[in-house]
């Protein structure tokens, strides 16, 4: 529905079942981002304690030989991020796309 706001604009009203969905979507990011920042918090408030041991320099379980050379390249580094940020955003977008043409025939992307 559309509805005029007093200064010649017309604002569109969501009703029904996509003011439900937007709703339950809203929510369900708010309780993600809840989740995801419970073990900041338990770090923060220190609820937890670290495990620490000691050890000597001379243990041959921990002592590795120098390397000269890092593990894994940068390049590789960047060009997996890159990768693997690009493929998120565009299968999400186009998943996210596909539900919103099938609810309506306009979309602003």
């Amino acid at each position: 529905q559309e509805k005029d706001n007093g200064s010649g604009q017309k604002l569109l009203e969501i009703t029904g079942p996509a003011l439900s969905k937007r709703k339950l979507l809203v929510g369900l990011d708010l309780l993600c981002l809840v989740l995801a920042s419970i073990p900041f918090l338990v770090c923060e408030l220190k609820a937890v304690s670290p495990y620490s041991r000691g050890f000597f320099c001379g243990d041959a379980s921990i002592m590795y030989p120098y390397l000269h050379t890092e593990a894994i390249p940068d390049q590789l580094l960047i060009t997996g991020g890159i990768i693997i940020t690009g493929l998120t955003v565009s299968i999400t977008h186009s998943s996210s796309s596909s539900s919103s043409s099938s609810s309506s025939s306009s979309h602003d992307c």
